[in-house]
């Protein structure tokens, strides 16, 4: 070390220890005026005070693949991303808890059906009585008798009349005596099952959370719906003789391993009451996840029609937890989709210059009418839906006027219930239809209410703010307080 370097560090040594040199002025020496003892710790001192430095300043790191798409089509990026995507979960929640809610549901659903058909073979078990009658009474028939009736081709109004007439010996004669063999097979299929449903009120039997489908074109359903005359497109009604065929069948199958003959049973009501009791019309039936998912779609939209609940604590208690939980998510994500639709409106009034429809009056009235021109195409939608549903009735049947109203309170979410989707006849690509088109709708109608918020503003401008108030109270009560 030279002499030169001894003495500057010597005398900065001096001049600290008589406090001449403050801790702001001491300097980290150069390396060239670094003692060799002193190299060392000094450069590992400077090093590590540059990596601190190269910590805090923010390194700035390549975009991401999702970044540089941003960039390159934002438009398509954000609609994509922050549109229907979000529209899309919604949906997906829908499907979710709505499925596990139609599997919570569909025991007692199918449990409230049976009775409803068990009570209906209890008060016609006159029907039993007959058809016992029929089987244990075997006759020549004259061809006049037979014209006169005739189990190959009765009709209901005759089936009917007889019943109503059942103590009138007569009547009951008339029938020991006109009577074929091969009628008493006959007589289930053209006399109890659509006297069976005509009897029930068609809300008797509901199908929210299940699904009874025939099998195919073969099935006993079909002839029944042909025999009544009934509309082949109506789910419903086939449902319900589906439902109707399949307990019959089990009540007779149930008889029959308990080692009874039916003529037995019809005629002893004792055991009549228990095979009845013991049947069941559910077990071709399925969960309706479509119509659980409407039913979700509901709830989680907070518009509830109120044609249908959940009736066990299973389902209440999903409600209570899943629906807060995807109620949230929709308002969420309902916000997020109305930015996207604002944001390319005002990029397109910018880009043509119309920059009057961002805010003000005239904005407010392009919004609305907006709104308006949905609920009508959503109402066009809705009436083409129900149409379709069920057999193309004619618009006679559900007029534009109802499909608008329905369009209205379903919107807005005010659903008064008076008009709203079956679920019987709903089903899973439905979701992708009139749910869809309902958010969109939902979207509109957050950006309109945005907007004469903001128009409210500008014409009543708020003095001081609540909470700027609030303030200035607490800085006076304070101030009296000292």
């Amino acid at each position: 070390m030279n002499q030169s370097n001894i003495r500057t560090v010597n005398a900065a040594c001096h001049e600290e220890d008589n406090g001449k040199i403050s801790s702001d002025q001491r300097t980290i020496p150069s390396e060239d005026t670094l003692p060799p003892t002193m190299e060392e710790p000094v450069q590992e001192a400077i090093e590590n005070e540059k990596e601190e430095q190269s910590k805090d300043t923010p390194q700035q790191s390549p975009p991401s693949p999702l970044e540089k798409l941003q960039d390159r089509i934002p438009r398509i990026y954000f609609v994509t991303f922050q549109l229907m995507i979000p529209l899309l979960l919604l949906i997906a929640l829908a499907f979710l808890f709505g499925w596990l809610l139609a599997a919570a549901e569909m025991p007692a659903e199918i449990e409230s059906n049976d009775a409803v058909i068990r009570q209906a073979f209890l008060d016609f078990y006159e029907y039993g009585e007959l058809r016992r009658a029929v089987a244990s009474r075997y006759a020549s028939v004259s061809s006049q008798c037979r014209e006169q009736i005739s189990f190959w081709n009765t009709t209901l109004a005759m089936i009917q009349q007889a019943v109503e007439n059942l103590t009138s010996t007569n009547a009951y004669t008339q029938y020991q005596n006109c009577v074929q063999e091969g009628a008493v097979n006959e007589f289930n299929q053209q006399a109890i099952v659509p006297f069976l449903f005509n009897s029930t009120n068609p809300d008797d039997l509901t199908f929210n959370w299940m699904k009874c489908e025939a099998s195919d074109e073969s099935d006993d359903a079909f002839f029944y719906l042909n025999q009544l005359g009934l509309n082949t497109e109506s789910s419903h009604d086939e449902q319900s003789l589906v439902f109707i065929n399949d307990l019959g069948r089990q009540f007779e199958y149930q008889a029959e391993l308990a080692g009874y003959r039916l003529e037995e049973v019809y005629t002893n009501s004792t055991l009549f009451v228990e095979f009845i009791n013991k049947a069941s019309g559910g077990d071709r039936c399925k969960v309706h996840v479509a119509g659980g998912a409407l039913f979700w779609f509901t709830v989680m939209t907070t518009i509830g029609y109120g044609n249908t609940a959940p009736a066990t604590v299973a389902g209440r208690s999903l409600v209570y937890t899943g629906g807060f939980v995807t109620i949230i998510a929709f308002i969420a994500l309902n916000n997020s989709g109305s930015a996207v639709w604002k944001l390319l409106a005002e990029d397109i009034f910018l880009r043509y210059k119309l920059p009057y429809l961002m805010q003000g009056p005239i904005c407010c009235l392009f919004w609305l009418c907006m709104t308006i021109l949905w609920m009508l195409i959503l109402a066009l939608s809705v009436q083409t839906y129900h149409n379709h549903r069920l057999g193309d009735p004619g618009p006679a049947d559900f007029p534009l006027s109802e499909a608008f109203w329905f369009s209205y309170i379903t919107t807005t979410t005010v659903g008064l219930g008076d008009v709203y989707l079956a679920h019987e006849e709903f089903q899973s690509s439905d979701m992708f239809f009139i749910p869809l088109m309902v958010l969109v709708g939902f979207n509109f109608v957050g950006i309109f209410a945005e907007k004469m918020i903001d128009l409210y503003n500008n014409y009543f401008p708020k003095r001081d703010r609540f909470g700027d108030i609030l303030e200035r109270k607490r800085q006076e009560d304070m101030m009296r307080e000292r």
